[in-house]
């Protein structure tokens, strides 16, 4: 649900088409709540079929028609609800933890490649995060809204960071353990 409620309030802020609001959550919130295409275009049909949302058909030229979502009061209220209420006590998924709970199975080489992997992969997410950084701050934009996009990302950064650190203690505690 809460992509629905992701594209509503991007729908808020401007109308948007399918496409553009694929490419905003790929280069914003997929940060911390992914989503494809795909499940973009299924979300605006159930929105639309709530009628929290309504589109309109632009006609262009020598290329194919585009669908220009926009917001409806009862999507302005149904935004405004999940806003205030309190979030879901979220939920680890993790699949490397539960690997990482039967460790004991692999030799140290195995062990030792597979958080060097993961560490790997958290010290790029950290890279992207650091870069888009400089992105998140628009002059055009109020300081309350600047700060609404900063704060996810800040979080974002301190948990690449967190997961690096974990392998970093990970990797010492193989090599003087096993």
């Amino acid at each position: 649900m809460s992509l629905e409620f992701t594209l509503l309030g991007l729908l808020n802020r401007n109308p948007r088409t399918g496409y553009d609001l694929s490419k905003i959550v790929s280069r914003t919130t997929n940060f911390y709540w992914t989503a494809t295409q795909t499940q973009v275009y299924q979300s605006l049909k159930k929105m639309a079929d709530r009628g929290w949302i309504t589109s309109e058909t632009i006609l262009q030229t020598g290329k194919p028609s585009k669908l220009l979502y926009h917001i409806n009061p009862e999507g302005q209220i149904a935004f405004m609800e999940w806003l205030r209420d309190p979030p879901d006590s979220p939920t680890m998924k993790e699949p490397f933890m539960v690997q990482m709970y039967f460790l004991d199975l692999l030799d140290k080489e195995e062990i030792l490649n597979k958080i060097k992997f993961i560490q790997a992969m958290h010290e790029q997410r950290l890279q992207e995060f650091q870069e888009y950084r400089g992105n998140i701050v628009a002059a055009d934009k109020s300081l309350k809204e600047n700060m609404a996009r900063s704060l996810p990302l800040k979080a974002g950064i301190l948990f690449e960071e967190t997961w690096i650190t974990w392998c970093e203690q990970a990797l010492a505690d193989i090599n003087e353990m096993i």
